[in-house]
């Protein structure tokens, strides 16, 4: 087994677990070679390899392929460590050693392999009126290939998103309609939790400045408006 150790503090950590700091390291292998790591909390601060440097390949039909290691998949997807490591799991991504994902957007994929390769993601940098797709796109992602750190930054940053929290001014309040009305424009397609978090934040904020405006928004979809007045009611 191969062991990281981490030259800020006395553990020694196996691949696939919870890490500490690591700043510089040495992986304890017969070739006894040094990555040099800026010091994060997560894993793949020290970008944790086996010691042949195995990877898995992440691709869509017409994509790239996005190589990532088979120890970073261990700490953040049960599902894609055992697509890469497993024969009786899933045989033909094993044997093919990569897994194709179809009917999802590339941006998608690929902000996906950044969350696994980097432990962020940034989905709310594309455009506005792309940005409700590829929340609801990367959110089903994470549920398919259990994800969980990237499902609960997800949920987080989606409410902040879409939430009226803080909308002050035309501005704050132009923002917070904008999201609502991306989201409210697929709410078919927006999966339960995310929609659970939007509605809870605008139930959160309907008491508060500006009640009327909001009100307004949220009477632009009924089922949307039937979801604020459930959280309500939950928290009454």
């Amino acid at each position: 087994m191969v062991y990281v150790n981490c030259l800020n503090c006395t553990n020694s950590i196996q691949p696939g677990n919870s890490v500490h700091h690591v700043n510089s390291v040495a992986i304890a292998d017969p070739s006894n070679y040094y990555l040099q790591t800026p010091c994060f909390e997560m894993a793949h601060a020290a970008q944790i390899l086996s010691p042949t440097g195995e990877s898995f390949i992440i691709k869509s039909f017409k994509g790239p392929p996005y190589q990532v290691p088979i120890a970073i998949l261990s700490i953040y997807s049960p599902v894609l460590q055992k697509m890469a490591t497993s024969p009786s799991f899933r045989l033909k991504e094993y044997r093919e050693g990569h897994v194709e994902i179809n009917g999802k957007q590339e941006t998608s994929i690929k902000a996906m392999v950044d969350f696994l390769r980097h432990g962020d993601e940034r989905w709310w940098n594309v455009a506005v009126d792309d940005r409700a797709l590829h929340a609801v796109e990367l959110y089903n992602l994470a549920e398919q290939f259990e994800i969980r750190d990237l499902r609960a930054n997800l949920l987080s940053s989606f409410a902040r998103w879409t939430s009226p929290r803080g909308a002050t001014d035309d501005d704050g309040l132009r923002r917070a309609r904008n999201a609502v009305k991306a989201v409210l424009g697929m709410w078919n397609q927006v999966p339960v939790q995310l929609r659970q978090a939007m509605a809870r934040e605008w139930a959160n904020a309907m008491t508060g400045e500006h009640s009327r405006e909001l009100e307004d928004v949220v009477g632009l979809h009924s089922e949307f408006a039937s979801a604020v007045r459930d959280e309500d009611i939950w928290r009454s």
